[in-house]
């Protein structure tokens, strides 16, 4: 992956996403992580939600709500 922007990602599922595929943590800031990426934020929200991990992290968080 050729690195030549810098993707701000507050949720921790896809932060997660990202760096499954192979993205590089560069920094965190305000609560959020910042990773070097060529694909746009926008662009690895649309693939993280047509993927098996959204649907993972979605009943990670159901069931942990039962146990409250």
């Amino acid at each position: 992956m050729v690195a030549s922007d810098r993707v701000e990602v507050k949720h921790l599922g896809l932060a997660a996403f990202l760096k499954m595929n192979n993205c590089n943590l560069i920094e965190m800031k305000d609560r959020a992580f910042v990773f070097e990426s060529s694909i746009s934020l926008e662009g690895w929200q649309i693939k993280y939600n047509n993927s098996c991990c959204m649907r993972h992290d979605s009943l990670v968080c159901e069931l942990r709500h039962l146990l409250k």
